[in-house]
């Protein structure tokens, strides 16, 4: 409860709750579709880095990035499947630790691609395919890892350090002021993957205060001893507790939500506990009530007797709050006191009190 309307900044440094770490590790697993789709860009150009130079090691990193892949997939469906028993965030933080690792190694497969590109040939295409294809793949990074904040810089050194590497060790002079040009680039990417996190990470928490308050709403709107509703401004039922559907003789499970009043009216007539012409007249009050053109409260009797006392109250939106109060005991109580007043406890018979209004009523 004490976290529960913390800010993104406010939880930086601290342990993430379940709530709040497990949609980012959930952020990781769920793009397959693109997984798939840079599965085969990368291997398609790996191997067509191999057919045009015959070079073993280009063969080596598209066969090393099939299997790689494949390890990623199955890891992907194993976490699907285990997902609903994850209920800690060490153990959501174990599933990252395995994403990342399938991650960092796929990254530094290409990362060893492009050095072999510059190491072991000269051909400019095989050299360009690998580069180009790599820095779209590092692209990739803030679309689909950015959840994992703590190991973006880490796959990010995983891929830069070999492309680096290979311009400065075996490129030309234009090709080592291109290497420092990369610099910032890489930290641009790092930059983005925090700030998509961050918004992420905004999103969860608002998602979760707004359960948290739905669920406190639905939990006092339930235990109030009064019925309550809201209808929106075309005259329909948004909100009900189970107050109201027990005061009417429903089920707790009826759900009244998207009724008008001639709705509820007729759902009340089918469940015996208004009269035809009781309904109408619970119909006319309550639209009276609802236009607008009165506001005092009004009684409906119920057919097992009961009394209810209905109070509407006008929202800023155009909908209106329907109280309903039972006040069954309350009449029977204030009967009970009138007919003290004017009765003789003892014997039944009128007392002192009716005889003197009658007497004045006569004289009268």
């Amino acid at each position: 409860m004490t976290v529960a309307w913390k800010t993104t900044e406010a939880l930086e440094g601290q342990e993430l709750p379940r709530e709040i770490y497990l949609p980012l590790v959930d952020s990781l697993y769920k793009e397959g579709r693109t997984l798939l789709v840079g599965f085969f860009m990368v291997v398609g150009s790996m191997l067509i880095t191999f057919w045009k130079t015959g070079e073993p090691l280009l063969l080596g990193c598209a066969a090393a990035f099939v299997l790689i892949a494949g390890v990623r997939a199955h890891e992907m469906r194993a976490y699907a499947s285990v997902r609903s028993t994850i209920q800690t965030s060490a153990a959501a933080r174990r599933w990252e630790h395995r994403y990342v690792v399938g991650a960092a190694s796929a990254l530094g497969v290409l990362g060893a691609w492009c050095f072999i590109a510059f190491a072991a040939t000269t051909d400019a295409f095989v050299q360009l395919v690998s580069f180009s294809i790599t820095i779209a793949y590092v692209i990739g990074i803030s679309g689909r890892k950015f959840g994992s904040g703590r190991f973006v810089l880490m796959q990010i050194l995983c891929v830069s350090t070999p492309m680096m590497a290979a311009l400065l060790l075996y490129g030309s002079t234009y090709h080592k002021v291109f290497a420092v040009f990369l610099v910032p680039f890489f930290m641009a990417v790092a930059f983005i993957c925090e700030r998509l996190r961050r918004t992420l990470l905004d999103a969860v928490i608002s998602a979760r205060d707004v359960r948290l308050l739905a669920d406190r709403f639905d939990t006092a709107l339930n235990n109030m001893p009064h019925g309550l509703c809201m209808f929106d401004a075309e005259r329909r039922i948004v909100v009900a507790n189970e107050q109201l559907n027990e005061q009417l003789g429903l089920t707790p499970s009826f759900d009244l939500r998207r009724l008008d009043p001639s709705q509820l009216a007729e759902t009340c007539l089918s469940a015996g506990m208004l009269s035809g012409p009781d309904a109408e007249r619970f119909v006319l009050e309550l639209e009276d009530r609802l236009s607008g053109s009165r506001s005092e409260d009004f009684l409906t009797e119920l057919q097992n007797g009961r009394t209810l006392e209905i109070t509407v109250q006008p929202m800023d939106n155009g909908g209106m709050v329907v109280v309903v109060d039972d006040i069954t005991e309350r009449k029977l109580a204030e009967a009970k006191i009138n007919h003290m007043a004017r009765f003789d406890a003892l014997t039944g018979l009128p007392n002192r009190t009716i005889l003197r209004n009658r007497m004045e009523a006569t004289m009268a």
